[in-house]
C-alpha cells in the first residue's frame, strides 16, 4: 500500500471514529435520561408501596372496629329482645 493511501484510510478511519464518538454520546445521553425515569419510576413505586401499606393498615384497624360495635349492637340487640 502506498502512503498517500494509507494516509487517506487513516482519514476516513478518524472520520468513522468521530462519527461513532457522537452516537456513543448519543447513546449515553439516552441512558443517562432512561436510568433518571426508572429512578423516578422506582421512587413512586415506593412511596405507592408505603401508600397500599398504610391503607392497609387503616382498613384492617376499622374492619376490627366494626367488628367490635357490630358486636356490642348485636348485645344490644339481644338485651332489648329479651325485655319485649
Amino acid at each position: 500500500m502506498r502512503i498517500a493511501d494509507i494516509k487517506k484510510q487513516n482519514i476516513e478511519l478518524k472520520k468513522q471514529n468521530a462519527e461513532l464518538k457522537k452516537e456513543l454520546d448519543m447513546a449515553e445521553g439516552q441512558l443517562k435520561a432512561f436510568e433518571s425515569l426508572i429512578a423516578q419510576k422506582d421512587a413512586r413505586i415506593n412511596e405507592l408501596t408505603k401508600t397500599q401499606a398504610e391503607l392497609s393498615a387503616i382498613v384492617l384497624r376499622q374492619s376490627e372496629e366494626l367488628k367490635a360495635t357490630n358486636k356490642k349492637l348485636e348485645k344490644r340487640a339481644g338485651f332489648f329482645s329479651r325485655l319485649w
